[in-house]
């Protein structure tokens, strides 16, 4: 799987990867399966969009990343290679993934066992060289991948980095059609997951220019809608009653026009915080961030159905009131007319 540095591989029948080396060393890892899905059908697979935009961002710093923004901390797919298997026509994209953070110097220490304690030094990477933070190998055979992780490079880093290398760097598929890593339960295990008490399932979340866009539509209408709103309110305030009906009356509707300038004023600035942290997210894709943004979204299209719905409720309170006035002054004018 790429170009790593043993001689033999064996595998068990639980999937644990015994890595052999030249020497007399014994080192462990385990390989975990993955599916790719995508949020829209691409018509291609992942093994053929990955390719593709291997192939159009050819230099490894063409495709690098710089996930948290700060120009220092930075991840790449470095090596990938196809194999083919001897007997069948399945092949296999192996790849490496590796983490750097730029100019940091790298830790050792004395192994003297007849020290008190170690001496640690901290050795400098040296002109046009990076210590190397994090490693993760994984294959992908059409939508089915292999991922041997380590320490610092979890499944969740390759999952953001694919995402980002195929939508905002090479551009081989939209930025709406994010990829999502899953797990995949075994046939032989189908029926032994009755004790599982929940299923937390996490996706990348995606704020595309449209959506924020669409976002600031939202806005704009539930300005229209107040204002149509708070003329509802005014005609129902002015509306002729008798003294103390029409005084507790309009009391009653100036409180609920304050409550909903409060919501409108929350679903105001609940969207600009949203469109704010989405466009945040074009330069680090933090979980939080993705997080406050989905939450000040929903936020915003929760006072905006607040509002339509007490447009509504008065527009019909409003007829009902015009209905119950004509009704009086038909009945006004047939008694005027009975007496004379």
């Amino acid at each position: 799987m790429g170009r790593h540095p043993f001689d033999k591989n064996t595998f068990s029948s639980d999937g644990t990867r015994t890595l052999l080396m030249a020497s007399t060393d014994t080192r462990t890892n385990q390989i975990f399966y993955k599916r790719a899905v995508f949020s829209q059908s691409p018509g291609k697979t992942l093994e053929d969009i990955l390719r593709t935009a291997l192939s159009s961002k050819s230099r490894w710093g063409e495709r690098q990343e710089n996930p948290t923004g700060d120009g220092q901390t930075f991840c790449f797919i470095n090596h990938s290679g196809r194999h083919q298997h001897p007997s069948h026509r399945i092949s296999l994209l192996g790849c490496e993934l590796f983490s750097y953070v730029k100019g940091s110097d790298q830790s050792i220490l004395n192994a003297d066992p007849t020290a008190a304690e170690v001496d640690v030094s901290a050795i400098p990477p040296g002109k046009d060289r990076e210590f190397l933070e994090g490693a993760l190998y994984f294959g992908i055979s059409r939508d089915h991948l292999a991922v041997m992780q380590s320490a610092s490079l979890r499944f969740g880093h390759l999952e953001r980095h694919l995402n980002w290398l195929l939508t905002r760097c090479a551009k081989v598929i939209v930025e709406e059609n994010g990829v999502t890593l899953m797990d995949a339960v075994p046939e032989s295990r189908g029926g032994a997951v009755g004790d599982v008490k929940g299923i937390k399932l996490f996706a990348p979340l995606h704020l595309t220019r449209k959506s924020l866009s669409a976002l600031g539509a939202v806005s704009a209408v539930s300005t229209f809608f107040l204002g149509q709103t708070i003329g509802r309110f005014d005609k129902l305030i002015g509306f002729p009653l008798d003294s103390l009906q029409g005084e507790a009356f309009s009391r009653k509707l100036r409180k609920r026009r304050n409550r909903l300038l409060v919501k409108w004023w929350v679903g105001l600035v609940s969207g600009i915080l949203a469109i704010a942290l989405g466009s945040a997210l074009k330069i680090t894709k933090l979980s939080i961030i993705a997080g406050w943004a989905a939450a000040f979204i929903i936020i915003s299209l929760v006072c905006f159905i607040l509002i339509v719905v007490e447009f509504i409720a008065l527009s019909h309170l409003l007829d009902q009131l015009k209905e119950r006035a004509d009704q009086q002054k038909k009945k006004q004018a047939f008694l005027t007319g009975s007496e004379a």
